[in-house]
């Protein structure tokens, strides 16, 4: 226990497997915070935004003080906490990607497919006038899209 608050120039190979880590990790962040858009989601790419930026810092402030360790006397505890610091990160990233984001993602996303040729309802329609005498100017031109439509028009072609 001693050892990890005593200040020591001895640094090993642990302590360069450290800071190679964390400027990996600085990278990493840097990737996912300024140039990574993922096209699927928007909860999505907002938690990898913020994964980014958290990696980053935590990346930097690892090799500040993996590169300070190395050329002056610090305690190893620096690097204990900084260290632990990521554990803590990398479980908060897991219980959001596999708790929250799912759920994120669910109240974002439409349920079901989009309708391609969907059109909104007509004004007229919507504020209840009367509809034309004609049946056919009352229907659009282009063929309606969706299952529903097609039922109604098939229904409408049996009366």
């Amino acid at each position: 226990m001693n050892d990890l608050f005593t200040p020591s120039l001895a640094a090993g190979s642990a302590e360069q497997i450290f800071v190679a880590a964390h400027v990996l990790v600085a990278f990493a962040g840097a990737y996912l915070g300024f140039l990574y858009r993922p096209a699927l989601s928007a909860a999505r790419a907002k938690a990898l935004r913020t994964l980014g930026f958290v990696l980053l810092g935590l990346g930097v402030l690892g090799v500040i003080v993996g590169g300070a360790r190395l050329a002056i006397a610090l305690p190893a505890i620096l690097a204990t906490i900084i260290t632990l610091l990521d554990v803590i990160v990398i479980a908060g990233s897991l219980y959001y990607a596999l708790r929250i984001l799912p759920g994120a993602e669910q109240v974002v996303a439409p349920r079901g497919r989009p309708l391609r040729g969907a059109q909104p309802a007509s004004s007229a329609r919507a504020q209840g006038s009367a509809a034309p005498a004609d049946g056919a100017a009352a229907r659009p031109a282009v063929p309606a899209s969706g299952r529903r439509d097609a039922r109604r028009a098939q229904k409408r072609r049996k009366r």
